[in-house]
């Protein structure tokens, strides 16, 4: 999935429910862990430029392609 797509995405699923946050599917799409004061911030953030930032500075942090993100796995149970 590459970044314009993520936000293509998010649009989407924004205009169906207006309470969905760019940090909440930032994290649905791409973190494990989000236990870690950084994500508990970015999934309360309502400031869409600012989740933008916030998420590009993380993709830059941890050298993500753009065009590229690595969509994590979902596990499901039997």
């Amino acid at each position: 999935m590459t970044f314009d797509d993520f936000l293509m995405d998010f649009q989407v699923k924004h205009q169906e429910c207006d309470t969905y946050r760019l940090g909440q599917h930032f994290i649905n799409l791409f973190i494990k862990d989000s236990s870690s004061l950084r994500f508990q911030k970015l999934w309360n953030e309502w400031d869409f430029e600012l989740a933008k930032f916030e998420i590009c500075e993380f993709i830059n942090e941890v050298q993500w392609d753009y065009e590229d993100l690595p969509i994590k796995k979902i596990e499901k149970s039997c």
